[in-house]
């Protein structure tokens, strides 16, 4: 596996989900930590819903990441916002879901990259 292809799929997943909802307000929350902490749980959220984690499970865990870092995180808040994600960001949902089973299939990730670039056009 590729990595460098693999960051570019998931690159392109998450550039698409960051124009649909206010991301440099999540960012802010996050702006202490490293440049890439939001991404990466951005990342992260689109992932557990790709594999149809669920939401209480994944509020839990994020919650418990966080406080492990010193945040402390309304949970009610986090638990709506999770909601609100996973129906502002269906389309990208889907595409990391097509995106992680063409790479379990084992596909060629020049492929992978270009379909997922097609539909993300």
């Amino acid at each position: 596996m590729n990595n460098k292809t693999d960051e570019q799929i998931f690159k392109l997943i998450i550039n698409s989900a960051k124009r649909r909802f206010d991301y440099s307000s999540f960012a802010e929350n996050f702006k202490e930590l490293s440049p890439d902490f939001a991404e990466n749980l951005l990342l992260q959220i689109i992932v557990d819903f790709a594999e149809n984690k669920n939401i209480e499970i994944m509020k839990i865990t994020i919650v418990n990441k966080m406080m492990m870092i010193g945040l402390f995180l309304d949970e009610s808040q986090l638990f709506v916002f999770l909601n609100e994600l996973k129906e502002i960001l269906k389309f990208e949902i889907s595409t990391m879901k097509i995106a992680l089973d063409m790479l379990a299939n084992k596909i060629d990730q020049a492929i992978v990259l270009n379909v997922i670039s097609n539909f993300l056009q």
